[in-house]
């Protein structure tokens, strides 16, 4: 293979390492990212997984320089400002944050997956208008330079604002607005997991049982690697009709 033939040949090593790392095998892919680095200082791939590696062992301070200096080589870099916005996330630093991914409108405006996480994040942070504002640009879909994904990927992130809109709404008491981005989501990616069950949820709150038990039913058809158990499912609330409604959709298999 290319590492074997050539051992100066960085991009070799780093999709090696990119290999490995979805393997599971982070210490081999740690190795093969490092050496790539050492052969191309800037190969900017193989720096982004460096930065996951140390993310996955908790050196999250060294994937911050790491993919901060990814940033200074090249600016537009989606995936590094992305990164490095979930690294700030998980360490609480959300104004540190929103602020990486409001810098980089300036390089991918029609982003819609940089506006999907300024959106999240603002979520986070409290400020409700912000956050529908950009979760609105994303499913208006007035990106058009998204380089990823295709069709398939603006409708996952379609469906993510929408139930992100939906969550917002739910906290300001709005049940209208609240199931009917739920329904969106849901239409946009029928396997939101997350949409259903909170779909569910809202219907059996408001006594809408024929919804919940459409909702329960289509979460009980769901491939089995992301379906929740039935257990899972009657644990989310302690109530009698609930867990009727789940043993009624787990047991009466697919129509």
């Amino acid at each position: 293979d290319a590492v074997n033939i050539d051992p100066g040949f960085a991009s070799a090593h780093h999709k090696l390492g990119y290999v490995l790392e979805r393997l599971g095998n982070s210490r081999g892919a740690e190795d093969r990212y490092r050496t790539a680095i050492a052969l191309q200082p800037q190969l900017i791939p193989a720096n982004i997984g460096l930065a996951r590696i140390h993310f996955l062992n908790r050196m999250d301070f060294v994937a911050i320089d790491t993919l901060k200096q990814v940033l200074v080589w090249e600016p537009a870099n989606l995936e590094s400002r992305i990164y490095l916005a979930r690294v700030y996330q998980a360490n609480g630093r959300l104004k540190d944050a929103l602020e990486s991914l409001q810098s980089g409108l300036e390089y991918n405006s029609e982003s819609l997956a940089l506006r999907l996480e300024i959106g999240k994040i603002n979520q986070l942070l409290g400020n409700s208008n912000q956050a529908l504002e950009s979760f609105a640009y994303v499913v208006d879909d007035q990106g058009g330079n998204e380089e990823i994904g295709g069709e398939p990927q603006r409708q996952a992130m379609r469906s993510e604002a929408y139930y992100s809109m939906a969550e917002i709404y739910k906290e300001q008491g709005d049940k209208l607005r609240q199931e009917y981005n739920l329904n969106l989501a849901i239409r946009a990616m029928p396997y939101n997991m997350a949409a259903l069950v909170a779909s569910a949820l809202a219907g059996f709150a408001n006594r809408d049982l024929d919804l919940a038990a459409k909702r329960i039913k289509a979460i009980s058809t769901l491939p089995e690697n992301v379906r929740p158990t039935q257990e899972d499912m009657k644990n989310r609330l302690n109530a009698a009709d609930w867990k009727s409604l789940v043993d009624a959709a787990y047991q009466s298999g697919p129509d």
